[in-house]
């Protein structure tokens, strides 16, 4: 049963075990700290905007390509190239804002290259938030987000496994505070 709150104080007085925040950044700091000691994980939305990695619950950043099927199949031929290639690129046809750009240092940290090429609105991948992962002469490309369905239950079931201490975080905090600075470098030019 889903329920609806008006308010943050009142969604807390269920005493609930998950919360999923989809706040602006600004006021993440604030909510967090506020939850009672009956919540045991937190899936939150990026940018994370924050740079504490610790708290008395497990927290989960929302990067959703890292939960898509399709994407961790594509993560595994990477990883089964031998030798594993420094010469592995993710090129990004998309909006330079760093809602956009921090989902794709977010992708190319969890792919394991270094190599981002920002090529902006225009290119030869059609459609919105488009990309391409190449490996040599081997490439993928991604259209239109490239994000394909159940992304949102395997979150949350690894949230759950990584509470229960059976598995751990796929996108642990501490990844995106790691994109999320590659992002405002890319965003900002520092």
């Amino acid at each position: 049963e889903t329920k609806v709150f008006t308010g943050l104080d009142e969604g807390l007085e269920t005493k609930p075990d998950i919360v999923s925040i989809c706040t602006p950044a600004e006021i993440r700091e604030e909510i967090l700290t506020r939850l009672p000691s009956s919540v045991r994980g937190v899936l939150c939305e990026k940018p994370y905007g924050l740079t504490q990695e610790t708290w008395p619950f497990v927290v989960q950043v929302h990067y959703p390509r890292r939960f898509c099927q399709f994407h961790r199949a594509v993560r595994d031929g990477l990883y089964s190239m031998s030798p594993q290639s420094d010469h592995v690129s993710l090129y990004v046809w998309a909006r330079r804002d760093m809602t956009t750009v921090v989902h794709f240092t977010s992708l190319a940290q969890w792919f394991g290259t270094p190599n981002l090429v920002y090529a902006g609105n225009t290119g030869e991948i059609p459609g919105t938030n488009s990309y391409r992962i190449e490996a040599g002469k081997w490439a993928v490309d991604f259209r239109n987000g490239g994000v394909a369905g159940g992304f949102m239950e395997s979150a949350l079931n690894n949230l759950r496994e990584a509470i229960d201490g059976y598995a751990q975080l796929e996108s642990p905090v501490h990844d995106a505070i790691i994109s999320e600075r590659w992002a405002t470098r890319l965003v900002t030019g520092r």
